[in-house]
């Protein structure tokens, strides 16, 4: 099947600068695929070749840059003088601004190619976030329930996954990881992919893996891929668009049954005033 790439890059662009923060190939790929232009398969050889062309356009200045957040530079922490080192403090002072509230509150999803997005969302409101990127580790759920055990407060928990066999696994194994170490969940909410909001935001199916060993129940929970017998489908958290995402975040983060808006402006009242004594600090140096 041939490809219509230039139109597939046209909608790649407009896809890629309707998010806020930058996306990653991947999003790309399942928004591309979810858009169903150009010829577009959830297939590899489309993948690559989206990753190929959009290299290209990006070295050129054509593109937007996209996220690659599993390579980085690593540089020691430095500065020009003691003045740069204050003032950097300064830009970077902020208090605990889920002070006063009354839960702890954490948004949790499965790809780590959502952190961008899903963290700069999370912080407005001083919420801690994390990518358990599929089966989490020992180490990494014991850091999140040594930080839920050390706050204290009763446990609130929106959770971001895939539609899949997997997906849903991954979300029940690490609440399982979590009542083992004697974590109680207050509340937990599956902010999406939900079976109602395939037909609501016009998401599309793809082939699941039938070698799954959780594809049977999965199948007779949702039902089989159409067109099929038997077949488990899979819907990526990538496929949903970016604005219906953060509205979706931000809605259950101010969910006034779990959110004290007072308290959030208390606190950004208070770290106000103390940036202005950091200000005067320095100027009086």
């Amino acid at each position: 099947m041939r490809r219509n790439w230039p139109l597939i890059l046209n909608e790649a662009r407009r896809i890629a600068l309707s998010y806020s923060t930058a996306v990653t190939l991947r999003q790309l790929h399942y928004r591309l695929v979810a858009a169903n232009v150009g010829g577009y398969l959830n297939e590899q050889t489309c993948y690559k070749q989206l990753s190929s062309l959009t290299a290209e356009e990006r070295r050129a200045g054509l593109f937007p840059q996209l996220s690659d957040r599993t390579r980085g530079v690593e540089r020691p922490a430095a500065w020009a003088s003691p003045a740069a080192a204050m003032a950097a403090l300064i830009s970077q002072y902020r208090r605990d601004n889920t002070e006063g509230q009354t839960f702890q509150t954490w948004v949790l999803y499965e790809k780590a190619t959502l952190g961008a997005q899903i963290e700069a969302w999370a912080d407005d409101y001083g919420v801690p976030s994390a990518a358990l990127r599929g089966y989490s580790s020992e180490s990494l759920e014991r850091e999140i329930f040594d930080a839920m055990t050390t706050d204290g407060r009763p446990v609130v928990v929106w959770y971001v996954g895939d539609l899949d066999p997997e997906g849903e696994d991954i979300e029940r194994n690490f609440q399982e990881q979590a009542d083992r170490m004697g974590i109680v969940f207050h509340h937990w909410d599956r902010l999406t992919v939900l079976l109602a909001q395939v037909a609501l935001y016009g998401l599309v199916p793809n082939p699941g893996k039938e070698s799954s060993s959780r594809a049977a129940a999965f199948v007779a929970k949702y039902g089989p891929m159409p067109g099929t017998i038997d077949t488990p489908f899979q819907i990526e958290v990538e496929a949903v668009d970016p604005a219906v995402l953060e509205q979706l975040v931000t809605d259950a983060l101010t969910d006034p049954t779990w959110f004290n808006e007072k308290a959030l402006k208390a606190s950004l009242r208070k770290q106000k005033a103390d940036i202005k004594r950091l200000e005067d600090l320095r100027d009086s140096a």
